[in-house]
């Protein structure tokens, strides 16, 4: 009996391991298929493999959290070697990394990609030194290199004049529903009108709030071309 016993919980334990494994090459391959909103024209597997084909890459999911799970790729350089990064073409820095890790948070739940980050160590003169991006914007000094492109201001620039025109059309306006009615109608901004009703947002809220995106709009491209002076 205690044999039996025993045998049945040794398979139990292959069963899960194998059903865990099988679970997590899934997602991995999952998210190497998938693409990131900026970077259409190709998967994240492809762009990654194609960039460091001269190096192992390799892949790892953690356990889910909230239907979420941490996918990894990763590079490790042994020894005194290291990878030699240029973040653009338009300044001189050079990244001399000894590890780095492409991070993504994948919701299984929704398919697609919460977050993402890149970090690892540096060699710095002799000293190693630990990195991790931010945001979106300090990651696209990474991927605009993988990816093969440039960076580019249109974007936001679009959204700002976007942005404007909206902040005309509800100056124009009588009355607070009027206003709520498009603004909350306009894919440009950020509430929709069932909300603004919802809250009795009034005009001149929906005008304050209209500023302020202009306003973040506004640093998010002089981030963008400071970034790459």
């Amino acid at each position: 009996m205690k044999k039996l016993l025993s045998i049945t919980l040794i398979l139990c334990l292959i069963f899960n391991f194998v059903g865990c494994s099988g679970s997590s090459e899934n997602i991995i391959e999952t998210v190497k298929n998938m693409k990131l909103a900026d970077y259409s024209d190709k998967s994240i597997g492809n762009a990654l493999k194609n960039y460091f084909n001269d190096y192992d890459l390799k892949w790892t999911a953690s356990k889910p959290e909230n239907n979420v799970y941490t996918v990894e790729a990763s590079i490790i350089v042994e020894g005194e070697n290291y990878i030699e990064f240029r973040p653009n073409n338009i300044t001189n820095d050079v990244l001399h990394i000894k590890q780095i890790y492409f991070s993504f948070d994948y919701n299984k739940k929704y398919n697609v990609i919460d977050t993402y980050k890149i970090y690892g160590t540096l060699n710095n003169n002799g000293k190693l030194q630990l990195f991790e991006t931010k945001n979106d914007d300090e990651a696209s000094l990474f991927f605009n290199r993988i990816y093969g492109v440039q960076p580019s201001t249109f974007k936001s620039s679009k959204q700002i004049d976007a942005l404007y025109a909206l902040k005309e059309k509800v100056e124009k306006t009588k009355t607070n529903q009027e206003a709520r009615n498009i603004a909350g109608n306009d894919n440009t901004f950020s509430l929709s009108i069932s909300y603004l009703n919802e809250n009795n947002i009034t005009r001149k809220e929906i005008l304050s709030i209209i500023d302020s995106m202009i306003k973040t709009e506004k640093e998010i491209e002089n981030q963008n071309k400071n970034m790459y002076k």
